[in-house]
């Protein structure tokens, strides 16, 4: 708050040499002023940043302390406004540039569609634009909920469309609806098993059981079979078994974490539109060797969806350093090792953490890794439809 309070009064960059630059700093607090970015050089000198008005008081202090203190940069608005005033027809260029950046934000430049696979592109565009949803009109001017009831009026195929403004760009979100493959005349349909497995359930709601609870299926084995052998005859049900998964799991007993230190930097960046204006000190590189960025965004100028025409960005530099991290505890391992292999198992579909069954086994050990084999038992649904022919 201290350092945002002087760039709006005006600030100076100053080092502090000779005497005792501490003093000189103490007596400038005393007196009810403040400094801040405090630092102490290799030379024994010191660098600090101040208020230009308190700069021009500190004359006094510095002759007690007996120090000399040197002006290194300035900056702040006053500053900025001075300069500025300097060149009137730079200014002037600002002001006709700012007015034409929303003016020009106010007009779409883009549509994008996502989503559309069964259904072409060109056929959801060619809608748009009979709409008034093309390139060039002012964004004002689109209904959204209109298009959104016209595209799922005009293209059955689509179950749900999100048209949304994001600044000069229109994206529009579809869903298709879930369309089965057309049955061939005198092919009937079948649940068959996705994958190998022990049968935990079977549910029929149409056509005959093959298999029951303790069963050992294989993939591709046919569970329930249709009621007839007409061209509409499907079976209709659930089966679900208990399936395996192994994966292989190397765990080194020396990882390398990045940890934070504490030690921070600021840099604060005004973006209008896809500009961006530096505040206070010029742009330079963050005093660190290793760190992470964190990013706060405060909105100034925006307008209900869209993206921001003018927004305060905060990028803070904090530094980080390499730490070894040794896991020499066997149990430990595993237990990283399981995480590590319900990490690739999870995607798969009908896997749970509530119906799975884990089991970790060390395989080998060397100097720098552990080997694991983990075992993964799931529960899952593993009917899915497939033609059916008496051969089976």
């Amino acid at each position: 708050m201290t350092a945002l309070r002087g760039w709006l009064r005006g600030f100076v960059r100053v080092r502090v040499r000779g005497g005792s630059p501490g003093v000189f700093l103490t007596r400038l607090m005393e007196a009810g002023h403040a400094a801040w970015s405090v630092r102490t050089e290799a030379d024994g000198s010191l660098t600090c940043s101040m208020e230009a008005r308190t700069f021009l008081k500190c004359r006094g202090w510095a002759r007690r302390a007996r120090c000399t203190v040197r002006v290194l940069r300035r900056g702040g608005f006053p500053f900025l406004v001075r300069a500025v005033l300097r060149r009137p027809g730079g200014w002037a260029g600002a002001i006709v540039c700012l007015c034409a950046l929303v003016c020009l934000s106010q007009v779409v430049w883009r549509v994008e569609v996502i989503g559309a696979e069964l259904t072409p592109e060109a056929e959801i565009r060619e809608v748009l634009v009979e709409l008034g949803v093309r390139p060039g009109v002012l964004r004002h001017h689109i209904d959204v909920p209109a298009v959104e009831l016209e595209l799922l009026r005009r293209i059955p195929r689509l179950s749900w469309v999100n048209v949304g403004l994001r600044g000069t760009w229109v994206v529009v979100q579809v869903a298709e609806r879930a369309v089965l493959p057309p049955e061939s005349p005198g092919s009937p349909v079948a649940l068959v098993a996705s994958r190998s497995g022990t049968v935990t359930a079977v549910v029929v709601l149409d056509g005959r059981a093959r298999v029951q609870e303790g069963d050992t299926v294989r993939e591709g084995q046919v569970l329930i079979e249709p009621p007839g052998e007409g061209p509409c005859a499907a079976a209709r049900g659930a089966v679900w078994a208990r399936v395996w998964y192994q994966e292989y799991v190397e765990v080194p007993k020396a990882v390398p974490q990045s940890v934070l230190t504490g030690r921070h930097w600021t840099r604060r960046v005004i973006r209008i539109g896809r500009w961006t204006v530096e505040l206070g000190l010029p742009k330079r590189e963050p005093p660190f060797l290793s760190y992470r960025i964190l990013e706060r965004r405060q909105p100034i100028i925006g307008w209900r969806n869209a993206s921001c025409l003018v927004e305060a960005i905060t990028y803070i530099y904090c530094e980080t350093r390499e730490q070894i991290n040794t896991v020499d505890d066997a149990q430990e391992a595993a237990e990283l090792a399981e995480r590590l292999a319900w990490a690739r198992i999870r995607p798969l579909p009908g896997a749970t953490r509530e119906e799975t069954e884990v089991r970790v086994e060390l395989i080998h050990e060397t100097p720098d890794v552990y080997g694991f084999r983990v075992v993964v038992e799931s529960v899952e649904m593993i009917a899915r439809p497939q033609p059916y022919s008496k051969k089976r």
